[in-house]
């Protein structure tokens, strides 16, 4: 069970996260929802400290496992062709 103050401080990374997402900005959220902006600019600063620690960014990016390894390269003849073949292409 969470105490009072993990429960305040996931209260207010919700609201930090939902006020950098505001298409409207952070001014405009703050005042559909009532909150100081003073007091939502103290919050995130906490969490940009390393005290507290810092609300999870999303990534663009996903994890990728390589499945089937290979080390058998190219022959560096047909490479080298098909290099230039692909270069006289694209000019």
């Amino acid at each position: 069970m969470k105490s009072s103050r993990e429960n305040l401080r996931e209260v207010w990374r919700q609201r930090v996260a939902e006020s950098r997402n505001c298409a409207e900005g952070v001014a405009e959220y703050c005042k559909q929802s009532g909150i100081k902006r003073s007091t939502l600019g103290y919050w995130d600063a906490q969490f940009r400290s390393k005290s507290i620690g810092r609300p999870r960014k999303i990534s663009d990016f996903v994890p990728v496992s390589v499945v089937n390894e290979t080390t058998d390269l190219p022959d560096p003849k047909w490479l080298a062709q098909f290099a230039a073949e692909l270069i006289r292409g694209i000019r």
